[in-house]
């Protein structure tokens, strides 16, 4: 599948990858994850505390590019829908209608 990359999309998707990982670093979201082992029976913890490390070396990984390919397909959706309603209005005015025309 190709997909569609612009500087205006890699921005974007590093804008947010960003404000994700800030957030993700912070002390409260540490907290809640610590926290979150807790609620789970004693053996089922150690296999939820490596499973959460593999998750996050996941996203680290390959967040930023899924993110890329994800405002990508956004992107290429958003133009295909404008120019449907561009096209259908112009229809609906009439611009393509030949009778009309002398």
């Amino acid at each position: 599948m190709i997909v569609v990359e612009s500087k205006m999309i890699r921005w974007l998707a590093r804008k947010l990858w960003g404000s994700i990982l800030w957030l993700m670093r912070r002390p409260w979201i540490r907290r809640l994850q610590r926290a979150s082992y807790g609620w789970l029976p004693e053996p089922a913890r150690d296999r939820a505390r490596l499973s959460l490390v593999r998750q996050n070396k996941f996203a680290l990984r390959y967040g930023e590019r899924m993110l890329v390919w994800l405002f990508s397909i956004l992107s290429i959706w958003l133009l295909t829908l404008f120019s449907f309603v561009f096209v259908s209005d112009m229809i609906s005015n009439g611009t393509f209608d030949l009778k009309h025309r002398s």
